[in-house]
């Protein structure tokens, strides 16, 4: 069975309460300070220094981090947390009647995804869009960071979608950077093999692909797609791998090696 671990959802957009401090109080006796002599200022100095340097360079307490994908295989991992989320994959995931090899999704600001795939990731779905790798954050400064390594095939049933890489950020400061170095191969209605998309402002997308891409569709069929709808979002694709994108019909089709709008 796959192993999904699920935790509390971030409200979006949640206001946070500030507390207020209590009123200052007013000492009952002021007391006047009618001599002090140098070394006593000195030594007081010194002691200020002392303690606001031991303040700036407490450590300050860490953030948790899941750290989840380390389960055996085949099983396929289902990640939903409220906190960043680092997956190191080294194993081959292919559980059967499973429409996705890994998923993750956060939600909150400045929970961030990074992945590291070494191991084979194979998705069937027969009733729908199935993926190998997805990634989605929901929050402020949530990024992507997406490094593949290792073959990926996807197939869908043809009234779905097939994704090899799937990677999206919904919310401003959410950049996307993915980094493929393995064969992909994803086919459906709907393929791509490496797909990325922003939903706000200030988020940028880089790929870099160097490995076979081959997306064969029946409508659409996209060997990189990438897609920023706000401003301050530019799009970079680097591309050293053989792209194959191919359509079985002709009316309203798309097929396109390189996609960036």
């Amino acid at each position: 069975m796959r192993r999904s671990r699920r935790r509390g959802v971030h409200p979006s957009y949640a206001k946070r309460g500030v507390a207020t401090p209590p009123p200052s109080r007013t000492p009952a006796i002021l007391t006047r300070l009618t001599f002090a002599d140098r070394k006593s200022l000195l030594l007081g100095t010194a002691l200020a220094s002392t303690l606001l340097l031991g303040s700036l360079l407490s450590p300050t307490r860490a953030r948790a981090v899941v750290n989840d994908c380390a389960d055996p295989g085949p099983d396929a991992v289902s990640i939903s947390v409220s906190a960043p989320v680092i997956c190191i994959n080294t194993e081959t995931r292919n559980e059967p009647a499973v429409a996705y090899a890994i998923t993750i999704t956060t939600n909150g600001s400045d929970n961030y995804i990074y992945v590291n795939n070494s191991g084979s990731l194979i998705a069937n779905n027969a009733s729908g869009s199935a993926y190998g790798l997805l990634a989605y954050t929901h929050g402020e400064y949530s990024f992507i960071d997406i490094k593949n390594s290792a073959t990926l095939t996807v197939t869908a049933t043809p009234g779905g979608q097939a994704f090899g890489i799937y990677a999206a950020t919904e919310f401003e400061h959410g950049p996307i950077t993915a980094q493929n170095k393995a064969a992909i191969a994803a086919t459906s209605y709907g393929a791509f093999g490496i797909y990325a998309y922003s939903l706000a402002d200030h988020n940028s997308i880089n790929i870099v692909n160097s490995s076979p891409l081959t997306a064969t569709g029946i409508r659409a069929a996209y060997g990189i797609h990438a897609h920023t709808r706000y401003k301050y979002s530019p799009i970079a694709i680097t591309n050293s791998g053989d792209i194959t994108a191919t359509t079985s019909t002709l009316d309203l089709s798309a097929a396109y090696p390189v996609s960036a709008r």
